[in-house]
């Protein structure tokens, strides 16, 4: 399942968003538990602001005024779904954006 090529795509945006928003700094890292694969990239960037976050997670509705944008994290979001994936969003003590995609284990 994460070599498919959904998650090498989702993988792909993740990188490609950290790189054109983030900061200088960008971490890529595999966690690996008894019952789960976290892939998490991380920048130092600004962040990833909440309407985007909201839109792209559901906990908010897409309007002509709350949309995302751009496509990158929809994306992230369908491959997430598609594999039975969670898809999580949080902010970086020392500043921006931590994105990760958990999987479960077979």
């Amino acid at each position: 399942m994460l070599g498919s090529a959904g998650v090498r795509t989702a993988l792909d945006e993740l990188l490609k968003n950290s790189v054109e928003h983030g900061g200088s700094a960008v971490d890529v890292g595999v966690y690996v538990s008894p019952d789960a694969v976290e892939l998490r990239v991380s920048d130092d960037g600004p962040g990833i602001p909440a309407h985007e976050r909201d839109v792209v997670t559901g906990d908010a509705e897409i309007t002509s005024l709350t949309h995302g944008s751009g496509l990158g994290l929809w994306v992230v979001e369908a491959v997430a779904a598609s594999h039975g994936a969670t898809l999580t969003f949080a902010d970086r003590e020392d500043g921006g954006a931590v994105v990760s995609l958990t999987f479960p284990r077979a």
